[in-house]
């Protein structure tokens, strides 16, 4: 129905199937579709790529659900001129979001949104979105009924954006200030530390280096010339979500382009422990693809999986690790040695199923870890 203008889903529990559209296939015949009604469908996830085909849309109504963030893509939603997210369960909009509402208006001025009975909150970690309530072109519909939780009570937004802004700024810097004294005490009283362990220790940690690689390396080249795979894919197999779609559409779209892959629920021995697997795991793939998301970031195996990667590069002396982003993460979703892992890699980000994305992606999988790192001298 590629000429349907209008479409009315409200009082549908459809939340479950646009959950698991992970590539927004459910509106993508509508390009001509400029009204959207999804208010009342017990939605509670909304995927980047959601509305990525209704480039036309004027209305959409996501009201009366539980969302908690905004995660689809509006920055080419160029002609949307209302946007309700009213009665859910959001407590600020996020950076992107508040930038494509702003690109938006710079295009259209008539846009409105109305954010009204959210449990909004005002204090330092939503700072920035209260400036921006302050000073976006964006029409906010009944902004002078939105109210949110400022310190231990409930109070009208426009008294925080228009009396409470000079103390709440006053109150962050001070926590900002502590926050880097406290940092920065505990980094030099670790750093210190660390510097006196390894001095006590240096001759030992150099045996413990020697044997754990000689063990590694055994396993390494043992196997490398029997049943090795390309790719060991490590990815939150606790979510329905995810496992569908690396079954249905990563696995089958690597193999198709002459990748193996190894799932360690899969292709390894149950019943053993998890160091074990981990570890074998990672050494039966020549490279680990990491997908990233939020579930993955939680599970203390996962992070196992992806520590034993960078163990296995450094006795490989070639890249193994290679991270492909399925969500939009922030700092505060990554563990920290991941985060400093990240600002060293080039991550690759999911643009969705598309046929040369798979042959680039398989071409890096295949031929890239091929690259031996130069010998220090």
């Amino acid at each position: 129905m590629p000429s349907l203008k209008k479409l009315l889903l409200f009082n549908n529990v459809i939340g479950s199937s646009l959950e698991a559209d992970i590539e927004g296939r459910t509106f993508s015949k509508l390009s001509s579709l400029e009204f959207l009604d999804l208010s009342e469908c017990a939605i509670s996830t909304l995927h980047p790529h959601a509305f990525i085909s209704n480039r036309n849309l004027r209305v959409l109504l996501i009201h009366r659900n539980a969302l908690d963030s905004l995660q689809p893509d509006l920055s080419q939603l160029r002609n949307l001129s209302y946007l309700d997210l009213s009665h859910n369960d959001l407590r600020e909009l996020s950076t992107s979001t508040r930038a494509s509402l702003d690109l938006i208006s710079s295009v259209n001025p008539a846009i409105n949104i109305d954010l009204s009975e959210n449990p909004l909150v005002c204090d330092c970690s939503t700072f920035p979105f209260l400036k921006w309530i302050m000073s976006t072109k964006v029409h906010l519909k009944n902004l002078e009924v939105y109210r949110c939780k400022y310190v231990d009570e409930s109070i009208l937004v426009s008294d925080v954006v228009g009396k409470l802004m000079p103390s709440l700024y006053s109150r962050c810097h001070d926590q900002d200030m502590f926050t880097i004294v406290l940092v920065a005490f505990f980094v030099v009283t670790m750093a210190l530390t660390a510097a006196a362990i390894y001095s006590h220790f240096y001759s030992r940690l150099l045996f413990l280096i020697y044997i754990s690689k000689k063990r590694y390396f055994k396993f390494f080249f043992e196997t490398a010339q029997s049943g090795i795979r390309d790719v060991f894919l490590v990815f939150d197999d606790e979510s329905r979500v995810w496992r569908s779609f690396v079954a249905r559409v990563v696995k089958p779209a690597l193999e198709r382009r002459g990748v193996s892959c190894y799932i360690s629920e899969i292709d390894s021995l149950a019943g053993r422990p998890t160091r074990l697997v981990v570890e074998e795991s990672v050494l039966a793939g020549k490279k680990t693809l990491d997908l990233l998301t939020r579930g993955l970031l939680k599970c203390e195996e996962k992070i196992l999986e992806i520590n034993m990667a960078l163990l296995a590069e450094e006795m490989r002396v070639t890249e193994v690790l290679v991270f492909l982003c399925l969500e939009e993460l922030t700092e505060r979703d990554l563990p920290n040695h991941i985060y400093r892992i990240l600002q060293r890699r080039h991550v690759i980000h999911y643009p969705g199923n598309y046929r040369r994305f798979w042959n680039d992606l398989a071409n890096v999988l295949s031929h890239e870890g091929e690259r031996k790192r130069n010998a220090t001298a």
